[in-house]
């Protein structure tokens, strides 16, 4: 299937956002000596993870988070969802190979402006690569 992502009523990368936006947060507040607000923020961003990971982890088959609720989206892991994913460190050291490779053999086709900003920094994150891959993405 060619598609880019299914959609449904629960994406991943909505969620992924505010995770990593948490994440973020929450180091911002441990900078500023906020270690309540900083713990705080570290447990919501570990309860999302965990319902996230419930619901849209594909650890039995991809090994890569599905579009949605795996459920909704009939376990189909698209390759923007990947490249969010992947752009914002939120995949697990095993599943970068796979989900980098899903990227690289789609290319920047359909990504749009901010879109292909993403996909190109997600295909950089992966230290497997000597640079071949943006240089065939943007050629």
């Amino acid at each position: 299937n060619r598609s880019m992502f299914a959609f449904s009523e629960h994406l991943s990368v909505t969620q992924a956002f505010a995770l990593a936006g948490l994440g973020r947060l929450g180091s911002l507040a441990e900078l500023l000596n906020q270690s309540a607000l900083a713990a705080s923020l570290a447990g919501e961003a570990a309860a999302l993870r965990a319902s996230m990971e419930a619901r849209m982890w594909d650890g039995n088959g991809t090994g890569r988070w599905c579009d949605g609720a795996c459920s909704e989206v009939g376990w189909r892991s698209g390759v923007t969802t990947s490249a969010w994913m992947l752009w914002l460190g939120l995949l697990p050291a095993a599943s970068v190979p796979a989900a980098w490779s899903q990227l690289a053999g789609w290319g920047l086709e359909g990504f749009g402006d901010y879109g292909a900003f993403v996909f190109l920094g997600a295909l950089a994150a992966f230290d497997g690569d000597d640079g071949s891959a943006l240089l065939r993405a943007l050629t």
